[in-house]
């Protein structure tokens, strides 16, 4: 008898985990453009108001303490 329940939960908890990562990498991100010139962020073609719009938006804050976004 083949058993797919605890495959298919460890598959979604490596994805979860996954995705966790590349939300902490994304927040991480936006903490280093927050630090950046604004002569550099021009350069890339963004201002910092759509950078703290942006972050706002989607509930995300400094990684040290965030505001409302979920990091786990």
């Amino acid at each position: 008898m083949l058993v797919k329940g605890p495959v298919v939960a460890i598959g979604s908890l490596i994805d979860w985990l996954r995705r966790r990562d590349e939300r902490r990498a994304m927040l991480m991100a936006v903490d280093e453009l927050n630090l950046s010139r604004d002569e550099m962020l021009s350069d890339i073609g963004i201002t910092r108001d759509e950078l703290l719009l942006a972050s706002r938006f989607r509930g995300m804050g400094p990684i040290g303490g965030h505001s409302g976004g979920c990091l786990n």
